[in-house]
Parts: C-alpha cells; structure tokens; sequence
C-alpha cells in the first residue's frame, strides 16, 4: 500500500455496469484507500467485467486495483499513452457492482 501512494497515478473511474452511482461509490471507496482518483464519469458502454486500461508505468497501483477488485488478468490492458490525462483508467463492469464489499 505504501509504494502505491508513493507512485500517486492518476486513476480515472469510469461506471460501465447497469448500476447507478457505483462510479462516484468507488471512487469514495479508492479514495479511503489512498488511491488517487482524478476523474469520474460514465464508460463509453456496457461492461459484464470490470476492466483496467494502464496508460504508464504504475505497476504497483495496477496489481493493488486487481487483487483488491478481484479483476480478471485478461481484464488488465496496457495502451501505453504517457500524454494521457490518466495513468490508468478502471471500468466498472457488473461483476464489481455484485460482488464489490463497500458498505
């Protein structure tokens, strides 16, 4: 936990389930954890599984997001773009909305 404040990436969480608010819910949720969230919004569309795009080197807030969520390995994308505005962007899928263990 401590080198995934040390690396302080910016992540983006975007809502791509069928449930209202679970983007502004996790990004609470991230944001008690320590996870620097910069942006949240709605996903370009429907997601069934949550998934982590990784635009730069932040391995260690990438393997916290993926242990802590429970993400697929084949959910995890690297689209290398250190000019974007995000470090690593998460989309949230219906897995997360079902099994998530925020209050």
């Amino acid at each position: 936990a401590e080198l995934v404040k040390l690396e302080t990436a910016r992540v983006v969480v975007k809502n791509g389930s069928a449930t209202s608010g679970l983007a502004a819910r996790t990004t609470d949720y991230l944001k008690s954890m320590g996870i620097n969230v910069v942006e949240t919004g709605n996903a370009d569309g429907y997601y069934t599984n949550t998934e982590i795009i990784f635009h730069s080197g932040k391995p260690y807030t990438v393997k916290y997001l993926v242990d802590l969520m429970k993400i697929n390995q084949f959910r995890v994308r690297h689209f290398f773009d250190p000019a974007n505005a995000a470090d690593i962007e998460l989309v949230l899928g219906d897995d997360w909305a079902l099994t998530n263990p925020m209050p």
